[in-house]
């Protein structure tokens, strides 16, 4: 079992799919397949089973995945160690995946900031679900305000008998948001459509389909044009979504990823740049290169 071998494994366990394996490693599908079939044929075991929606790994499968993870870390940090022969001088790749909206309004002047004082750090910025995020410890980076935001100013007493537009978010802030509601309305909410992100939501918002409720950093995009009106608790205190940044301990192993978790939580996420997002908690995940997560 060799490098590539490795990474097609831990591939193969972020996705669960051939198809997406295989083009994240720039391989042909029958060549992943192929070394598949012998890596089986080398251990002399079945490490993954074909279902229709992806794959699985064996019991077995899962065995080797643990060993292909912590081959990979160790080639990454003894290629670490041998490039940093000057004294403090952080180089390496870091892996952040994150949902895209993220990855798209957020992460750049966070990176551009930590780029600018270790310039020899490269990153691979992967887009994936929120529900793929949620490992090992966690970072607090801040919080920011919730709203409810629409076309045209709105009573909150209104809001049972208005279209709402719903974005797709995690279990902990909506949560957040059902116990909000339920504080103040006996009637369930009119959902009128569900999109994938808050900047769909926001631009169905923009066309007086319905009301939303964002993030302040969402609005990045959409600050004119839009009414907003903050949402409080039952005890007066703003509703505030928080923002996480996960890793392994491992990781921490890698220099540039030590550097990195120490610049963040010492800054804390910059205000986001460009197009605005929905900053689903988490934001991210920090891994070495070809880590999962």
């Amino acid at each position: 079992m060799d490098y590539l071998d490795c990474r097609i494994l831990v591939e193969l366990a972020r996705d669960r799919n051939m198809t997406h394996a295989a083009q994240t490693l720039f391989l042909s599908q029958p060549a992943l397949t192929r070394r598949i079939k012998n890596l089986e044929r080398e251990f002399g075991v079945p490490l993954v089973i074909r279902r229709s929606k992806g794959i699985a790994f064996t019991e077995r499968g899962d065995r080797l995945l643990d060993a292909a993870r912590k081959m990979l870390m160790d080639y990454e940090v003894l290629k670490s160690d041998l490039a940093a022969f000057q004294e403090g001088r952080v180089s390496g790749e870091l892996r952040i995946g994150a949902i895209y909206v993220l990855l798209e309004s957020v992460l750049p002047p966070l990176i551009a900031s930590f780029a600018s004082r270790c310039p020899e750090v490269a990153f691979q910025l992967v887009a994936q679900p929120n529900v793929k995020l949620f490992h090992g410890r966690r970072v607090h980076l801040g919080s920011e305000p919730m709203y409810v935001v629409s076309k045209e100013p709105i009573d909150l007493a209104d809001l049972p008998m208005l279209p709402r537009i719903d974005a797709v978010r995690n279990a902990k802030l909506n949560a957040l948001l059902d116990a909000w509601w339920n504080e103040r309305y006996r009637h369930p909410p009119r959902s009128l459509v569900r999109v994938s992100n808050s900047n769909i939501g926001l631009k169905l918002v923009s066309l007086g389909m319905g009301y939303a409720f964002v993030s302040e950093s969402s609005l990045a995009n959409f600050g004119s044009g839009l009414f907003r009106t903050p949402m409080y608790d039952g005890r007066g205190q703003p509703v505030l979504r928080h923002t996480f940044l996960y890793y392994r301990n491992e990781v921490l192993r890698l220099r540039q990823a030590a550097a990195f978790l120490d610049f963040i939580e010492k800054t804390g996420l910059p205000p986001p740049s460009g197009a605005g997002g929905d900053r689903d908690e988490p934001p991210g995940s920090l891994t070495g290169p070809g880590r999962g997560v």
